[in-house]
């Protein structure tokens, strides 16, 4: 009988990947696709360079429609799109086997939409406030934003470190800049 490492050869089995079956045959249920285009914002964290800043650009066309609906209402469209992505990130974290796949950029894409809904940003200049404060807060994660980092699941882990680094990014720039 092939053991299951015999059977992944090719390294498809991700690590703690689910299997079903005999135990002598070993077979991976593939994360579902729209978890993939999803957690990736449609291919933007495949980016070969700096995914989590293409993430946070690819987030900007989606505000300027966001930016058309009453505040309260744009807020409440963000905080369900952050909730799906904890779902999405945790479903792509289990997949690949690990914590915080660099591929899983919806955490930058809401939380940067967050901060702008928040912001409400009247020029390029604000808007460009707030893309930059933000990825300054989530590349160095001062503070809280590194205890949400550590809250399990995965895919809430992945979500929380940004989610409270667009809302200090969306109350800075609203109140200093605006």
């Amino acid at each position: 009988m092939a053991t299951e490492a015999e059977l992944d050869v090719a390294g498809e089995l991700g690590a703690g990947a689910p299997l079903v079956g005999p135990a002598s045959v070993p077979v991976r249920v593939p994360a579902p696709r729209w978890a993939y285009w999803y957690a990736t914002w449609f291919g933007a964290g495949r980016s070969p360079i700096a995914p989590g800043t293409v993430g946070t650009l690819a987030a900007l066309p989606c505000y300027f429609f966001l930016s058309m609906l009453r505040q309260p209402l744009a807020i409440g469209v963000v905080l369900a799109l952050a909730l799906l992505g904890v779902y999405a990130a945790e479903i792509i974290a289990r997949d690949l086997g690990d914590d915080d796949p660099q591929i899983v950029v919806v955490d930058e894409t809401v939380s940067v939409l967050l901060a702008l809904c928040i912001a409400v940003p009247h020029s390029w200049w604000a808007v460009l406030a707030v893309v930059v404060i933000f990825r300054l807060l989530d590349i160095y994660k001062p503070g809280p934003i590194r205890l949400a980092e550590r809250l399990k699941p995965a895919g809430l882990g992945i979500m929380a470190d940004d989610l409270v680094a667009g809302l200090a990014t969306g109350l800075v720039v609203h109140f200093t800049f605006l």
